[in-house]
C-alpha cells in the first residue's frame, strides 16, 4: 500500500507528491491526458520503505485535469491532479 499526498492540488506551477512505501518494492509515477497520452514518468525506482518526495512542474503542460498513476508492483490507482 502507497500513502500519497498531492499539495497543492490544484496548482499553478509545481507540485509535490509525497508518498510513503511500506515495503521494498518498484514503485512507478507516471503522468497521462485524460485521452490516456503518458505525458512523463516522474519516478521509477526500487526505493527501500520509508517516506519519499517528487515535484511535478508546470513546464510544457496546459491547464486542465491529468491522471496520476502510482503502480507499486502489480497493483496501481489513478488520482486526478488539476493544473490551473
Amino acid at each position: 500500500k502507497i500513502d500519497l499526498e498531492i499539495y497543492p492540488n490544484p496548482f499553478w506551477t509545481s507540485t509535490t507528491i509525497s508518498f510513503f512505501v511500506a515495503e521494498n518494492s518498484r514503485i512507478t509515477i507516471e503522468l497521462f491526458d485524460l485521452t490516456g497520452r503518458k505525458i512523463k514518468t516522474l519516478f521509477n525506482n526500487y526505493p527501500g520503505a520509508g517516506s519519499y518526495k517528487t515535484v511535478l512542474h508546470r513546464e510544457q503542460l496546459k491547464s486542465g485535469i491529468y491522471l496520476l498513476r502510482i503502480t507499486m508492483n502489480a497493483e496501481s490507482s489513478i488520482t486526478k491532479i488539476f493544473l490551473q
